[in-house]
């Protein structure tokens, strides 16, 4: 009998602790706002979003790709950056709980907050996109300086995940 108890004891903790580890999203997430929505929150800068995590099976990296189209809301109103297309590329960490990918030299970060393998939601304080001539990126997609910014994306094809 203690036989049994250990065995069922053994597989409630391998039951657990596979429930634990965070999933690593894969895959094309997408999201853009309607005009109704961004007139709704005019600190939004951003009219389009996608991320498209990936992993490198060769060399064991796990990565995200990262694009927004910006409008003239927010911090970028006014700006040489609303209305733009910007890119940014991400290395993230799937053995975290929630998964973090960020931008190399500083350049921020984003956290999975939820994932329901449908959609998924990422938070960030400071996350830079774009290309510069030096190191992180052309704008902070937070809606301000250490201000937590949420977006949510769904599940989408690979041809979603473009600059539009």
């Amino acid at each position: 009998m203690k036989a049994l108890y250990w065995i069922v004891g053994a597989a409630l903790v391998a039951a657990l602790v596979a429930t634990a580890a965070p999933a690593e999203p894969q895959g094309c997430y997408t999201r853009h706002y309607s005009e109704n929505h961004l007139a709704e929150h005019p600190e939004q800068l951003v009219a389009n979003i996608w991320v498209e995590f990936s992993t490198d099976t060769e060399n064991g990296g796990y990565y995200a790709g990262l694009g927004v189209t910006t409008v003239e809301g927010g911090h970028v109103a006014g700006t040489d950056l609303a209305d733009g297309s910007f890119e940014q590329g991400l290395v993230c960490y799937g053995d975290r709980n929630p998964v973090l990918c960020a931008v190399d030299c500083d350049g921020g970060s984003f956290e999975v907050v939820r994932d329901t393998f449908e959609s998924i939601d990422i938070r960030t304080v400071y996350l830079m996109v774009g290309d510069t001539e030096g190191c992180g990126g052309a704008v902070d997609i937070s809606e301000g300086p250490g201000k937590p910014t949420t977006y949510r994306l769904f599940k989408s094809p690979p041809e979603g995940c473009v600059v539009n």
